[in-house]
């Protein structure tokens, strides 16, 4: 379209609609790279700040704990008297609030433990801890929030171009007989092409020629295309048939395969297998060496 705009310009609305296809389709990239986003990393960064305050927490239960026993303080004792796995149970809100009260009690016991170990330094790194897992907790739950807001504005986009495309499909038509040229390039370019694919299970069987099972068989699975010639020499799929022969795929991509069952001490065989929704099951016999 960007090649012929001083022959589209002519067509209704045509330079409005190129226009508004191809800030749509601008958008379209945007929002799907928004919609990938992998906050594993940030999820990881929040548990790897969880994991400090813990270990900060528990620093300093165990030297307060150590001071309320010696001086038989039952109160304070009962305040603080918290383990690792205790504080490994506790949700994020929880875990903050319990954290803040043993950096509060530890202030308090700070100046009179002496001899139990605990330091400024100790309360200090609580603090730390305690500021970078609040800031973070609740992190990966906005990201999940933003990607499936991401996926919507995505398809909302999608509609759009389409409908943009198919306003001009409709005045596209009146060069059909007067510039063929232009209309069967256009054609040809405006093909529509799906931008996923469904998956189904598959299931499946090998015996021998006289029908016993045979365990152990490796099915590959190749994808091809609608020549049967080999759009990959990476396998799709691998899969060994269980103890009565039996095999189930749970999840298959719609398309075409070449299927290859192997086992040594039998022929190899072959089948071009086309999963669209409409799957018996799939059966090989196998011939002995």
């Amino acid at each position: 379209m960007d090649t012929e705009q001083v022959a589209l310009s002519k067509l209704p609305g045509c330079t409005e609609n190129v226009a508004k296809f191809k800030n749509s389709f601008s958008q379209i990239e945007e929002a799907n790279a928004r919609s990938e986003f992998d906050g594993s990393g940030i999820t990881q960064i929040n548990q790897d700040n969880r994991d400090n305050l813990e270990n900060d927490t528990i620093s300093v239960v165990v030297k307060v704990k150590a001071y309320a026993r010696y001086n038989k303080d039952y109160n304070l004792l009962n305040d603080i008297d918290y383990t690792a796995t205790k504080l490994s149970k506790l949700s994020a809100v929880s875990l903050l609030n319990v954290s803040q009260s043993v950096y509060i009690r530890g202030t308090e016991v700070l100046p009179k433990a002496t001899g139990f170990d605990l330091k400024q330094e100790d309360l200090d790194a609580l603090d730390e801890s305690y500021k970078a897992y609040k800031a973070t907790y609740n992190q990966p739950t906005i990201n999940r929030l933003d990607n499936n807001l991401s996926k919507n504005n995505l398809n909302a986009l999608y509609k759009e171009a389409d409908d943009t495309l198919e306003q001009i499909d409709i005045v596209i038509e009146i060069i059909r007989y007067t510039n063929p040229t232009l209309y069967e390039r256009y054609k040809a370019a405006r093909r529509i092409e799906p931008t996923g694919s469904r998956s189904y299970t598959l299931k499946g069987m090998v015996t021998d020629m006289s029908e016993n099972s045979i365990s152990g068989v490796l099915l590959t699975f190749l994808e091809v295309d609608e020549n049967n010639t080999l759009v990959s020499s990476e396998p799709v799929i691998t899969k060994s048939t269980a103890d009565k022969g039996r095999f189930n795929v749970k999840t298959i991509e719609e398309g075409r395969y070449r299927v290859t069952a192997t086992k040594i001490g039998y022929k190899a065989a072959e089948q071009i297998i086309s999963i669209n929704g409409d799957n018996p099951d799939l059966f090989f016999k196998l011939e002995t060496v």
